[in-house]
């Protein structure tokens, strides 16, 4: 865990550097920048999960029950497959959670995470409420493409 002081430092560096060429950005949280922050979960405040219904029934379980799935996964918990090194494990993921391989994998993500992005390409909070993420520029770079 770290500090808010920390968090406030860095939000208040990057509205500074951003809001330099762009003063609109430095009214925005982290200068408009994306902020991805990892750590173990369970030693952070609660968080709201606001799961739309829908959403849930595509997902095949509720809210709580993929909290449940995620928390058995970093306890440690979860039944593992045997695996032929002792230190090295399968996690079994829930079918539900798993995309089904169509023609093209970038594309079936994009269509799991943006369905009828046509008819919702100008809604602020159906694309506020939705990413993909990845650690490589170069795959943003396809995906964006797209």
């Amino acid at each position: 865990m770290m500090h808010r002081f920390a968090f406030e430092a860095v939000d208040r560096t990057l509205r500074d550097i951003v809001g330099k060429d762009n003063p609109m950005l430095a009214d925005k949280p982290f200068g408009g920048i994306t902020v991805v922050l990892g750590g173990d979960f369970r030693q952070i405040l609660h968080v709201n999960m606001r799961i739309q219904h829908q959403s849930s029934d595509q997902l095949g379980m509720n809210a709580s029950e993929f909290s449940e799935w995620v928390l058995e996964v970093g306890n440690g918990t979860l039944s593992f497959d045997d695996c032929e090194k002792e230190e090295e494990s399968k996690i079994a993921i829930p079918e539900q959670l798993l995309l089904q391989p169509t023609r093209d994998a970038i594309e079936d993500i994009i269509a799991s995470t943006y369905p009828d992005i046509q008819q919702n390409c100008c809604n602020q909070s159906y694309l506020e409420e939705r990413a993909i993420l990845t650690p490589r520029n170069e795959t943003v770079d396809i995906i964006n493409n797209c």
